[in-house]
């Protein structure tokens, strides 16, 4: 199946032109992209999805990362607040109880130490998290981690989880296989195979090819070389060994379902040239020469026959 691609900057770009399975790369201007640059697949007609690079990735994660990040400060914060209350009670209640029952005093003055510790621990925990919150904000989003499942193939949905849009984008690179990595070429005859795919173009150019074949006079259009072999299988070459008639031309017999096609002298020094031949009645070919032929005269003549049936 071939892969189609159309290529170009944004504003010559209509997704109405696109043909199921095509391929279209913005090489600029792309108001959609931080770089301008991006791929759009055409998935039916006026169905067209624009893919997602690593580099849309990488700045939608930057973009959501400030949101989570600032939802779990507030979560720790808030728990670290309710901590503290909770300790500030609990250290209420121990006073209210050691200024009721004096002989309880060892035992409130031990809770209040106890929830005072909590709370240290509390606040803490809330300085760490804040911490740890900074360090993602400012801190370099490659060393961070995306754990995820291969999908099936499917489109991406907003709104999914970063696992769930990963697994995803692997499944479509993937499913684009070894000819999405190569170059395009439109010359099959100059090209290594091992580093390019065949254009679409080239389609015409071998249709145009064996549109010649089909023209050829053979039973075989298939192949030149089968067809050539065609023909010469037809021709055969005698040596005809001829005596003069007294005049310009002799009669040689035409051997069955053949058809004259040239002879010719085959010595050089022979002052009788063959000069036409032609089709002759009750199985017989003329052969015509230079100047009449002598009774006298006999030597070779090498005739050259198409077989016609």
């Amino acid at each position: 199946m071939a892969i189609k691609n159309r290529r170009g900057p944004y504003n010559k770009f209509d997704p109405t032109k696109l043909l199921p399975g095509e391929w279209a790369v913005v090489l600029s201007g792309d108001p959609n992209a931080s770089d301008g640059l991006a791929c759009y697949m055409c998935f039916g007609a006026g169905v067209v999805k624009r893919m997602a690079t690593y580099e849309d990735m990488v700045d939608n994660i930057a973009a959501s990362s400030g949101e989570v990040v600032a939802a779990e400060v507030d979560r720790q914060c808030k728990a670290a607040i309710q901590a503290c209350q909770t300790a500030a009670s609990n250290a209420g209640s121990a006073a209210s109880a050691a200024n009721t029952a004096a002989s309880n005093a060892d035992t409130a003055a031990s809770s209040a130490a106890t929830a005072a510790t909590g709370a240290n621990s509390a606040a803490t925990a809330a300085n760490e998290a804040a911490q740890a919150a900074q360090s993602v904000i400012q801190g370099d989003l490659s060393s961070n981690t995306v754990t995820f499942a291969t999908a099936a193939k499917q489109d991406l949905v907003s709104g999914e989880t970063l696992g769930v849009l990963f697994g995803k984008i692997y499944k479509w690179i993937a499913s684009l296989g070894t000819a999405a990595s190569k170059n395009v070429a439109n010359n099959l005859t100059t090209t290594a195979a091992t580093s390019f795919v065949l254009d679409a173009r080239q389609g015409a150019v071998l249709n145009t090819r064996i549109g010649l074949l089909k023209s050829l006079n053979t039973t075989n259009k298939g192949s030149l070389v089968g067809a050539v072999n065609e023909v010469h299988d037809k021709i055969i070459m005698k040596k005809e060994t001829i005596t003069g008639l007294g005049g310009g031309y002799i009669f040689l017999a035409t051997p069955e379902g053949y058809t004259i096609m040239t002879a010719v002298n085959p010595d050089w020094a022979n002052e009788y040239c063959v000069t036409g031949v032609s089709a002759y009645a009750n199985g017989y070919t003329i052969l015509f020469f230079n100047k009449a032929v002598p009774t006298t005269a006999t030597f070779s003549v090498n005739s050259f026959w198409y077989k016609t049936s």
